[in-house]
């Protein structure tokens, strides 16, 4: 078999397919006592057997379905069409950005569905100059986070990805500092810049 086509079956313990990963693909994990969900890298051995994780544990495909199955786990693989759907019947519609202040500036996060990975994280890095600079040449709010974006540096965490889950979960239970793209917004980056004290009441976040 050639290595482009070697898959790895994960079943039931009655022996029933439930799904596939190719050679050096992902499989999530979740405990089915905290919930906790962690992901794994599997290599293919032979039909029967793979190699899971770090520490290149070796599992019968049946063995492997019994321990979880003991435990109470699930388990599915790790697809951008399982974290897209994931995020559809989790949180709903994610469409406000976040702005989180750092030492130098902010990190702004958001979700963007429209990706060619079907949504993945934007993360930007935003310096307190660029903030300023923003401030001093853009008049609108459209124009400000198109500057403060374009001006900082970003990184991506793509759905389908084994840290895309985690990185939602943080994004939507993490409280931001300046919450949306609005005038108010905009106003609260440019205070926060410039080294103004935020007299704005802080809203409690009813937890999740």
């Amino acid at each position: 078999m050639d290595n482009e086509n070697k898959e790895i079956r994960f079943i039931d313990s009655k022996y029933n397919e439930l799904f596939r990963i190719p050679d050096g693909g992902y499989v999530r994990i979740t405990n089915g006592h905290d919930g906790k969900e962690n992901c794994y890298k599997c290599r293919y051995i032979d039909d029967y057997h793979f190699l899971m994780g770090k520490y290149n544990s070796i599992f019968h495909i049946c063995q492997f379905a019994e321990i979880r199955e003991r435990n109470n786990d699930t388990y599915e693989p790790v697809t951008a069409e399982r974290d897209v759907l994931y995020i559809s019947e989790t949180y709903g519609e994610i469409t406000e950005d976040k702005f989180y202040k750092t030492d130098a500036g902010f990190t702004e996060i958001y979700y963007n569905p429209d990706a060619d990975a079907g949504g993945q994280l934007v993360h930007i890095e935003v310096d307190n100059d660029i903030v300023k600079e923003a401030g001093e040449k853009c008049k609108t709010p459209i124009e400000f986070f198109s500057y403060i974006e374009s001006m900082g540096k970003g990184s991506l965490i793509d759905a389908g990805t084994p840290e895309f889950r985690s990185a939602v979960k943080d994004f939507m239970e993490s409280p931001a500092d300046v919450r949306g793209t609005s005038l108010n917004s905009m106003r609260q980056l440019k205070k926060i810049a410039a080294g103004e004290p935020d007299k704005q009441p802080k809203i409690q976040e009813t937890e999740r």
